[in-house]
């Protein structure tokens, strides 16, 4: 095509008639499964949360912004915004691992939780916020998450 401006034209047509016939299905975020204690390091605790996800869209995504209270035995732990990517594959439906890392001065006060949900092997742990999820650069959806329950605590991982 010659013309640019009817090639664009064009090309946000065809997307806009792909897009409305996309069903898209809601994603649902189930209770955390369990804790893993991470790396241990002089300034901060990783800490990795096992949460099953399942995805009955015909299309993949992945968390794109996280906004989440953490407390742990009701002490709080912090503030989670950051996390490493997660993509969720389409038709999918299994256990994905979120990564968090808590600075010692946030972890002081929840020092003696932490230790003793490492004895007991487990914590109860309440998540309050929510999770965007992002699929084709365009489409976003924000899930709310209101969790409060028990969870196994397993150890360092092994590599």
């Amino acid at each position: 095509m010659k013309n640019p401006i009817l090639y664009k034209l064009l090309l946000i047509t065809l997307i806009a008639i792909f897009f409305t016939g996309c069903k898209i299905q809601e994603v649902e975020i189930g209770k955390v499964q369990g804790l893993k204690i991470g790396d241990i390091k002089k300034d901060h605790v990783s800490l990795e949360f096992m949460i099953p996800i399942k995805n009955p869209n015909n299309f993949k995504f992945k968390l794109s912004k996280v906004d989440i209270d953490i407390s742990m035995n009701k002490t709080d732990l912090g503030k989670v915004k950051k996390i490493r990517k997660i993509v969720v594959p389409a038709n999918s439906e299994g256990v994905h691992e979120f990564y968090i890392e808590i600075e010692y001065k946030k972890l002081m006060a929840g020092t003696i939780a932490l230790i003793g949900g490492l004895f007991t092997k487990k914590a109860d742990i309440k998540l309050n916020g929510y999770v965007k999820v992002k699929a084709f650069c365009i489409i976003s959806k924000k899930i709310e998450i209101h969790e409060n329950n028990p969870v196994k605590m397993f150890d360092k991982k092994k590599k």
